[in-house]
């Protein structure tokens, strides 16, 4: 495995290798919605400033190489501990979309070549 780099599993159960560096999270995100574009299932994103300097930087210097979409959930779980119920933590992580980077963008972007359902779930 490549140095910085971490095995995740797609969505439909397939390995995939990642950097470990992250480009924005979820607290960049000011807004996303799926659409239709030409037809096709779509998802428009719209970052904070900060979100979308970050975007640019990374496509401004990765223009044709791939970029995922990593979703992190941490479900809380009931479970029994010697006779009593606890709440434990999982974390939940799993590649939900990889796209090949077309141009250059920052705050404002969509995420094409999607189903309706992978467009409807990010």
């Amino acid at each position: 495995m490549p140095p910085g780099a971490r095995r995740f599993t797609t969505t439909q159960g397939a390995p995939v290798l990642l950097s470990s560096g992250i480009i924005v999270s979820g607290r960049e995100i000011v807004n996303a919605t799926s659409a239709y574009v030409n037809g096709q299932p779509a998802v428009n994103v719209t970052l904070n400033s900060r979100g979308g300097n970050q975007m640019l930087e990374t496509t401004s210097h990765n223009l044709n190489q791939p970029m995922a979409v990593l979703y992190i959930e941490n479900r809380s779980l009931h479970r029994k501990v010697d006779g009593h119920s606890v709440i434990v933590t999982k974390k939940i992580e799993r590649v939900i979309s990889i796209a090949t980077i077309r141009g250059v963008f920052s705050s404002n972007f969509q995420i094409t070549g999607l189903t309706e359902r992978q467009a409807n779930k990010l």
